[in-house]
């Protein structure tokens, strides 16, 4: 079987990084023009008391929407108990971005975030 180049390209990427209390962390960028993003987001509660992860899409500029809240526990390493979140995020086209931000600044530590994607083209 022959493949063309872009289907034989691996279009899959990762980042990391730490949140940032309330102001808005980019953790998942826009794909290429011709693909949609496909993503997954992990974050983990690293701070000493309970935080509000807010998740939100950017569509062209300043024009955004929450699409996912949730109350992040304590991390307790070890235990199911909550303070860690895997989340599917809605498919990106290019142009749109995924930000988190917190409900309200972080006691000690910020949260740690990792991000996961596969760029898939776009049926012409």
């Amino acid at each position: 079987m022959i493949l063309r180049q872009l289907e034989s390209e691996d279009r899959g990427g990762s980042a990391r990084g730490a949140l940032n209390s309330t102001t808005s962390v980019e953790v998942v960028a826009t794909p290429d023009a011709g693909f949609t993003r496909r993503s997954k987001l992990w974050v983990q509660n690293k701070d000493t008391a309970a935080v509000i992860l807010r998740l939100r899409v950017t569509v062209a500029g300043p024009t955004h929407y929450e699409w996912y809240s949730e109350s992040l526990a304590l991390d307790n390493p070890g235990t199911a108990a909550g303070g860690h979140v895997a989340v599917d995020c809605p498919d990106l086209q290019n142009g749109e971005t995924i930000s988190a931000v917190l409900d309200a600044a972080i006691a000690t530590n910020q949260p740690a975030w990792v991000s996961s994607w596969v760029d898939v083209p776009v049926a012409s």
